[in-house]
């Protein structure tokens, strides 16, 4: 559905990774199965509610920011979700 979220939740899931924390792990303390996060990464499609309990779990906190100079700010974000940098900032 959406490919920004689907890479939101893949580079989730890595970073969970990174820090010793399987997917199933993941999944089960913010109340999934395995199966449905996988399918959440897989459609781009998730609760808000439960991104941000996968972010809360790993450190990070689900905010919005507004679009400045033609998208620039939100295409940073995107860039930076893409590239993993957007995560260490937090780490």
């Amino acid at each position: 559905m959406f490919r920004h979220i689907q890479q939101l939740i893949d580079q989730l899931v890595s970073t969970a990774r990174d820090r010793g924390v399987s997917r199933a792990q993941l999944a089960e303390q913010i109340g999934l199965t395995v199966g449905e996060l996988t399918r959440a990464g897989e459609r781009g499609d998730i609760p808000a509610a439960t991104l941000a309990a996968l972010g809360e779990r790993l450190g990070f906190e689900l905010s919005f920011v507004p679009r400045q100079a033609g998208n620039q700010t939100r295409e940073k974000a995107i860039q930076d979700i893409k590239t993993g940098v957007f995560f260490r900032r937090g780490a």
